[in-house]
């Protein structure tokens, strides 16, 4: 009964969107414009609090640079395969319709490759003995533009994965490897759980009242349990710690992959601060914190928790936060927050309150300083 509801769904799709993790959420003075620069369309904007995506084609490319996990389309399913398979073999669409109906069947179909980011696939490597990816590079360069050298390229950064994915494009080389493997519906029926998760994803062929009508006999408590479940993944599982968990489960592994000695991403850095809390009360992620001992002040940052958005440097009073070196991947799996910066209070020579700033080299307080140049500079006109 499920699969024969499910085939009248065949046309669905749908681009989740969850708009409080994006940075624009917080500050308007966020200015990363990743998504909208390499949506297909150039449908996506913000609008009254909220991405809209008009057009959305579901090729996957918000989905990849956004850099705080806004977009999903097909993480959450690849992920649960990667528990249960030992080896996955994934397509996209566009390849997947005109496959046989025997490889299709053991074989996982998402919307489109381009949503494959370094930092999924190594969770999913980390799960799985071996992933294979099977693309047409005519077909893909005419669809969606994807790239799996550029994919390739970016996963080196991170480590040796040659032992663990295969990229394949001819039909011979497919079957052989579907041919080893059980199959993604074999051996098991699909689950309530599951089907309301496809069912319910978008709905834009079929009414979904008539569906219900059709599925009073199922416990409606089921999806509610499910959205659930996908809520708390998404808000427990950012890209930098779902990197972080893959990377150590690589290197914890029977056979460890070897692993770069820096990261492709960088640690903050700060010339001066002034230690106004901003940054850390806007970071969407948690990722900067003011830790106070006695009477010293410290800003920490934690690597894993950060996801690069640069707010923070949009943010700075003192404009002088920037990205510094590389990030050592030891550094990033000790998983240890950072100290940036670290002063001791100090008393303003002018206004007698007590501040702290770093470099430890001001005589005034921020507001003071600020208020002297400003009559300085009034003056001198």
């Amino acid at each position: 009964m499920l699969d024969t509801i499910l085939s009248l769904l065949t046309n669905e799709d749908s681009l989740d969107i969850v708009n409080s993790m994006c940075p624009y959420h917080v500050s308007n003075r966020f200015t990363c414009q990743k998504c909208a620069e390499v949506c297909p369309t150039q449908g996506l904007h913000w609008e009254n609090g909220e991405w809209v995506a008009a057009e959305c084609m579901y090729c996957g490319k918000c989905v990849s640079v956004c850099p705080t996990g806004v977009f999903k389309l097909d993480e959450d399913v690849l992920l649960k395969k990667a528990l249960q398979e030992e080896q996955l073999i994934i397509t996209c669409a566009a390849l997947s319709k005109d496959l046989p109906d025997e490889i299709q069947r053991k074989i996982l179909t998402i919307h489109c490759l381009n949503q494959l980011y370094p930092e999924l696939v190594v969770s999913l490597l980390a799960q799985i003995n071996n992933l294979v990816i099977y693309t047409e590079e005519n077909t893909c360069s005419r669809c969606m533009q994807f790239d799996i050298l550029k994919l390739l390229q970016s996963l080196d950064m991170y480590g040796d994965f040659t032992e663990k994915i295969k990229v394949i494009s001819g039909i011979e080389e497919l079957e052989a490897y579907s041919g080893q493997h059980r199959g993604i519906e074999e051996g098991s029926q699909m689950g309530r759980r599951d089907f309301f998760k496809v069912l319910f994803k978008g709905g834009k062929t079929t009414s979904r009242k008539i569906i219900e009508q059709k599925l009073t006999e199922f416990d409606n408590h089921s999806v509610d349990q499910n959205q659930q479940e996908n809520e708390k993944s998404r808000s427990d599982l950012g890209k930098r710690k779902m990197l972080f968990n893959g990377l150590t489960k690589l290197q914890q592994g029977t056979i460890a992959s070897p692993l770069k000695e820096v990261l492709p991403f960088n640690n903050l850095k700060i010339e001066e601060c002034i230690f106004c809390e901003i940054c850390t009360r806007l970071c969407p992620a948690n990722a900067l914190k003011i830790v106070t001992e006695e009477n010293r002040r410290s800003i920490q940052h934690s690597i894993v928790d950060c996801t690069g958005c640069g707010l923070c440097l949009d943010v700075c009073m003192a404009g002088k936060l920037s990205w510094g070196d590389p990030v050592q991947t030891e550094i990033f799996l000790e998983n240890t927050p950072v100290t940036l910066a670290s002063a001791e209070a100090q008393q303003c020579s002018n206004c007698k309150e007590y501040f702290y700033h770093y470099p430890a080299d001001e005589e005034l307080c921020f507001p003071c300083k600020k208020k002297m140049e400003f009559c300085k500079a009034r003056t001198s006109t």
